[in-house]
């Protein structure tokens, strides 16, 4: 009865009944014919709109007989190098651009590896080059590469290959069906990190051992059919040049043998020039703005600071504080355990900061 904006209900002239109603009624709608896909496996949503599809949502459909969404699942907001993505801010990315400089699997793989899914992710384009030239490109990139030549030059003998089995299914399949997407793929490369330590061990360059080529091979298979959903493009390179299919089914079926060729590079080192991006953000009005009389910094004050590597050992949260965290610390012998409040919360969950060491001013 607040506005006046909206249909008006058909019982009650007084009333309007808000957007969100038949807004919400569209996923019935669109479920297929009988409502053929519904209820829904997972509702997937962002965590300000929580409250209209965990309370009006589930009143709506209960009160016209439809089944509940098996899953809710409510994710977080994205920030921008630390800072809330707006538009007077300037700081708005475009998906677009990122992908026609960086690619499309590159965004995607970097976006379910860095963030937990379902917390608040930072954004940062020297991040995101990191991964890229540190996994994509000098580990997965690196593995095919070395892998195909060697076959390539040397040919490629069948035989069982007990490489895959440090290649752990069951924990990615956990995952992902709790949603941690960032720990399926922290799995994989895992994996992938073996092939690479496999391939210095066994220095088929040296060999020219076939079994030991075909166990690389058959494992590259493996992950890669794993890896699709987060780098389709790539994957389907590697299993084109491979031949084999994109199919769960296949993993655990032995690679047959093929005329496998060194093929063209998956991902091409990328420089990453911070100080140009830097002066980008600079130049814009907003930042300088908040720069105008910040005033000069004395380096010689930066030497009288005891700065002291501590152990977190214990992270709780402080009530109705969104950024803080209290963190129990431990700093050595001499000065022993110290609690500190520390406005990291929105970057790291309390999992993955304990036990972990870190710098502390101490005074």
């Amino acid at each position: 009865t607040s506005f006046r904006w909206g249909i008006p209900f058909p019982l009650d002239e007084k009333h309007i009944v808000y957007v969100w109603f038949d807004a919400l009624f569209n996923y019935v709608s669109g479920a297929g014919k009988n409502q053929k896909y519904w209820p829904a496996s997972v509702h997937l949503l962002g965590k300000d709109n929580g409250w209209f599809h965990c309370v009006y949502w589930p009143a709506f459909l209960k009160s016209a007989g439809y089944k509940l969404p098996k899953t809710v699942f409510v994710h977080g907001f994205l920030t921008f190098n630390g800072q809330k993505i707006s538009k007077s801010l300037g700081n708005a990315i475009s998906p677009r651009s990122l992908v026609e400089k960086y690619g499309a699997d590159s965004i995607r793989y970097y976006v379910c590896r860095n963030f937990v899914f379902g917390e608040d992710g930072n954004f940062s384009e020297e991040d995101l080059v990191r991964r890229y030239n540190t996994e994509l490109a000098d580990k997965l990139g690196n593995l095919i590469s070395r892998v195909s030549n060697l076959i390539e030059k040397n040919g490629i003998e069948k035989t069982k290959n007990k490489l895959l089995k440090k290649l752990k299914l069951k924990e990615i399949e956990k995952h992902l069906e709790k949603y941690q997407i960032d720990k399926a793929l922290n799995e994989i490369f895992s994996f992938i990190d073996v092939c690479n330590e496999y391939v210095q061990n066994k220095k088929p360059w040296e060999t020219k051992d076939k079994k030991v080529l075909y166990e690389l091979a058959d494992s590259i298979k493996a992950f890669t059919i794993l890896l699709w959903p987060f780098i389709p493009s790539a994957s389907e390179k590697i299993a084109k040049q491979f031949e084999f299919k994109i199919d769960l089914k296949e993993i655990e079926r032995p690679l047959k043998i093929s005329k496998i060729k060194k093929g063209e590079i998956l991902f091409r080192k990328i420089e990453f020039d911070k100080k140009t991006e830097e002066e980008k953000i600079n130049k814009h009005p907003a930042v300088k703005e908040i720069m105008t009389g910040v005033g000069s910094v004395n380096f010689a004050d930066w030497e009288k600071i005891d700065l002291r590597v501590a152990q977190i050992k214990k992270v709780e949260d402080i009530p109705d504080a969104d950024k803080l965290y209290k963190l129990t610390v431990n700093l050595g012998k001499e000065i022993g355990d110290r609690i500190i409040c520390a406005g990291i919360k929105q970057f790291y969950t309390k999992e993955k900061l304990k036990n972990k060491k870190n710098i502390v001013f101490a005074n």
